[in-house]
């Protein structure tokens, strides 16, 4: 356990300093991620582990700037030798810790808290030995300018190992931090996450190849590898429309990412749907790329509630 806490202790330490020159990308939000608080029974210990975790699984998508409140020099002042829950209560959250935040140009706020880690041990079927480790926490995501509620998920784990309690409690951290076996990649929780609260809105670089009847089989779009995009990301296309005083957005088909590039993407686009965009284009009507999800990803629903962890 400690080997795994180690790594990923290591991931989120770089991304917090790292922001420090990225912070001015207006392209990106920049995210405060807070120290988890817990319930009575579970240690700070697997409190760390699940937070760190999670900081290294939403690295791993890279859709905004991450900024640790436990590590970053202009923020650690706020909760050395301090309880969390004495740090930000309710009474003095946007008097204290939001106006920091707000120093270092952060927009949006993570926070945390770990309800549940267990552990038990079973003998199966052959007499052996089956250890399992429960991971039961909940992610928060406000919005620092106005502190509202943007989004609240929880997540739940139940991994076992034939070795010991510590090999399933990392086959838990593995789980949220999308951990890469050298064969197979985990898909993280958190790409879930960033796809429903960190949508990217771009647009058309320019049209690419056509077919024998003139109409385009892919196009280019802005950005790519620095926004998360992967192979297989799917975007809608949606123009705009003014009706009346207000401006509407319209869907007139989807792209899927065929070939991410630093700064830009290759996008493959249906027969059905190629000449309606194509047409779009060339007019000049105003056209806006949002990315929508990736193949075979499910967005949920999120709760209410600010200081109810």
């Amino acid at each position: 356990m400690n080997k795994f806490f180690k790594c990923l202790a290591v991931v989120a330490t770089l991304f917090a300093t790292a922001t420090a020159s990225a912070q001015e990308d207006p392209s990106k939000h920049t995210v405060i991620i807070e120290p988890f608080s817990k319930s009575p029974l579970v240690t700070y210990t697997a409190t760390d582990n699940v937070r760190s975790a999670v900081i290294s699984g939403l690295a791993e998508v890279n859709r905004f700037h991450i900024v640790d409140a436990t590590s970053d020099a202009r923020l650690k002042a706020l909760f050395d030798g301090k309880d969390y829950e004495d740090v930000v209560t309710e009474s003095n959250w946007q008097e204290q810790s939001t106006a920091a935040y707000q120093a270092i140009n952060a927009d949006r706020l993570l926070k945390g808290q770990v309800e549940l880690y267990e552990h038990d041990c079973k003998v199966n079927d052959n007499g052996d030995l089956v250890y399992y480790c429960m991971v039961n926490f909940t992610l928060q995501l406000f919005d620092i300018t106005n502190g509202t509620l943007i989004g609240s998920k929880s997540y739940k784990y139940n991994e076992l190992s034939l070795s010991n309690y510590d090999e399933a409690f990392n086959n838990c951290l593995k789980k949220i931090s999308g951990f890469h076996n050298g064969i197979t990649k985990v898909k993280p929780d958190m790409l879930a996450f960033c796809n429903e609260h960190f949508k990217v809105n771009t647009y058309i670089l320019e049209l690419g190849d056509a077919d024998k009847k003139g109409n385009i089989t892919d196009l280019w779009i802005s950005g790519g590898e620095e926004m998360g995009f992967l192979k297989g990301s799917i975007f809608a296309v949606y123009k705009e429309k003014k009706i009346g005083p207000k401006v509407a957005r319209e869907k007139i088909g989807e792209i899927v990412a065929e070939e991410v590039l630093e700064g830009l993407t290759r996008c493959k686009v249906s027969k059905k749907e190629a000449p309606v965009i194509q047409q779009e284009f060339q007019n000049g009507t105003q056209l806006i790329i949002e990315l929508d999800r990736q193949r075979g990803d499910g967005f949920n629903n999120f709760a209410s509630g600010f200081l109810g962890l």
